[in-house]
């Protein structure tokens, strides 16, 4: 089924990194596998509470070749904005970059932005159907 942010994250995928947000259970990592067209299997899928992803994603060790990254749940780490950050500014011309759990991190109440220009911040809401 085809989310209604879709098409808005994939086009903001081409010129910045997309943070999707949204209440738990609405369907953020489902979008983020369908935008990915893969699943948690896919190279270019790594979520932080996984032993062997948290590692590389402090390795600095990201799938080469993959034009599209999810790093889920990377609002857990302490300092995750600095190293998102760092690995778009690396690799910003080859990869886009997308996180699902940007507003559980605070951090549009705290006022923190990259760069202007650099992010999306579009957010899952459940839907109803009558």
């Amino acid at each position: 089924m085809k989310r209604y942010l879709e098409q808005q994250i994939k086009d903001d995928l081409k010129k910045k990194m997309v943070f999707v947000g949204g209440p738990r259970q609405v369907g953020k990592t489902t979008l983020a596998f369908s935008i990915l067209k893969g699943d948690e299997t896919h190279p270019g899928y790594l979520n932080w509470d996984y032993v062997e992803d948290k590692r590389d994603i402090l390795q600095g060790k990201i799938p080469s070749g993959q034009p599209l990254l999810v790093l889920d749940e990377i609002h857990k780490y302490k300092e995750w904005r600095n190293l998102v950050k760092g690995l778009y500014d690396k690799r910003k011309s080859s990869t886009a970059f997308s996180d699902n759990r940007f507003r559980k991190a605070g951090l549009l109440s705290k006022g923190w932005r990259f760069s202007s220009g650099t992010i999306s911040l579009p957010s899952a809401a459940p839907s109803f159907s009558m």
